[in-house]
């Protein structure tokens, strides 16, 4: 039987042995969208819902001494205290930090906002309503958190967050214009938590005076404990750390997005950390630059990297990433793809003065480029081989099997940087049909292929 009819047999048999998984995975997997999906601070069950409800009208909560009370979400009920409403009932979010008790919720309606929020020894949860845009009135953090009390997060979700318009006329080149020049959350001897945001356009330290910042125009935290989860950095830039800078940081990257975000004079085009933890998980790092560090910069940090993709970074020395100082860094399971370095490694420069370098395994290369390639104290990963480019090919060996099925199953419902194959930002039906379609060896059975790149 020709390999063709083989491979399509094949193909058949496997969505008809997958299909019971794929149901059960739909019926018992969460929205990785919904805010109360997988939160520690929320109790494990919610409470029944009376039908009709409106989110926002009150509701009278069986069990509360028929206290009327009222929350934005499902998730909020019946556990936290109070909500707070921005502009109907508080003018600023400044106005309705400064009302709010530990746990409040703030609601900010759909809008643009000119604020600089200071949040000091408290920790509420701020939402965005709608499509929320945030921009910073002077040149300081747009949300600057110093001290959470002990078991208190300060939380971020649903908002965009900008400080820099370009404009194009008549197919010309862009006009810059910088609003002002800050981070957009600044987290100090804090616990800070930030979901489902948008970090666009951003600008850090590139300007003179009191009040700029010289690191990380999307998230700087300094002794602080960081969650960024959800989130999309693009266009972020600042002399260093272009989208996230921590010094002396417990930080967790889960299911965010970097594209062309640069460190202007600096090291990491999207993240710089300086001691502390990093751990980052399922993240994408598209297109960005630095003079070390195209992606990312470490220095005396423990660092665990799984599921991420490293494409198209450059920088004078490690196109992916750059290290310096005693790094303990395990990175596993991650892609490697058209990195480039004008001088000693495409992909991972380690200082060679150190006596601890990184350790990779499983890990995939492909493109790379250097123009001195390889040389003492610098590790030796860089890759010359093409990269497959076989539909549904997640782990990029030339082949599309049942691992890639059992891949796409694994991941379903989150934004999996290789198991997302049509760029939807959510793994779903679609990417498995794409890994059906293309069921075989590679070659064989063509369909369109979607390059995974953000835009």
């Amino acid at each position: 039987m020709p390999t063709y009819a083989t491979n399509r047999i094949t193909s058949l048999a496997a969505m008809a042995a997958v299909l019971t998984a794929v149901s059960t995975a739909i019926a018992t997997t969460p929205n990785p969208d919904e805010p109360w999906h997988d939160d520690p601070m929320l109790p494990p069950s919610l409470p029944t819902v009376p039908d009709g409800w409106d989110f926002f009208e009150p509701v009278e909560i069986p069990g509360f001494s028929g206290e009327v009370l009222e929350y934005p979400y499902f998730d909020d009920l019946p556990w936290l205290p109070c909500r707070l409403d921005v502009p109907s009932v508080y003018p600023t979010i400044q106005d309705a930090v400064d009302a709010a008790d530990n746990d409040c919720v703030i609601v900010v309606e759909e809008g643009t906002y000119y604020e600089n929020v200071v949040i000091s020894s408290k920790a509420v949860r701020i939402i965005g309503d709608g499509d929320v845009h945030v921009w910073p009135a002077t040149n300081d953090p747009i949300f600057r958190v110093t001290y959470t009390p002990p078991g208190h997060v300060m939380q971020f979700d649903g908002m965009t967050f900008s400080s820099v318009r370009r404009y194009i006329f008549d197919g010309g080149p862009p006009v810059v214009q910088r609003f002002h020049d800050g981070v957009a959350i600044s987290a100090g001897l804090a616990s800070v938590r930030v979901t489902n945001c948008e970090f666009t356009n951003l600008s850090a330290g590139m300007t003179s005076g009191e009040g700029s910042y010289t690191a990380g125009a999307g998230v700087f935290g300094m002794f602080a404990n960081i969650e960024v989860e959800r989130c999309d950095f693009s266009s972020c830039e600042a002399p260093s750390g272009g989208a996230i800078a921590a010094a002396g940081c417990n930080v967790l990257l889960d299911q965010n997005s970097f594209s062309q975000c640069n460190a202007v004079d600096g090291n990491g085009g999207a993240i710089m950390a300086h001691g502390g933890t990093m751990e980052m998980s399922q993240c994408w790092l598209v297109g960005n630059s630095a003079s070390l560090g195209g992606h990312c910069y470490f220095n005396e940090n423990e660092l665990q990297a799984v599921r991420c993709l490293f494409q198209g970074g450059f920088a004078t020395s490690g196109g992916a990433v750059g290290s310096e100082g005693v790094i303990d860094a395990d990175v596993s399971s991650c892609h490697f793809r058209s990195n480039q370095a004008s001088e000693s490694a495409d992909v991972w420069y380690h200082d060679s003065s150190m006596a601890q370098g990184p350790y990779l395994a499983a890990n995939a290369f492909c493109n790379g480029h250097s123009t001195h390639g390889t040389t003492e104290g610098i590790v030796p990963v860089t890759g010359d081989a093409t990269c497959p480019d076989c539909d549904g090919d997640t782990g990029m060996d030339d082949s599309t099997t049942a691992i890639d099925l059992l891949d796409v199953l694994e991941v379903w419902g989150t934004r999996d940087p290789f198991a997302d194959l049509d760029g939807s930002r959510n793994v779903d039906l679609v990417d498995l049909m794409i890994v059906l379609a293309g069921f075989g060896n590679c070659g064989d059975i063509s369909v369109i292929h979607v390059e995974v790149l953000w835009p």
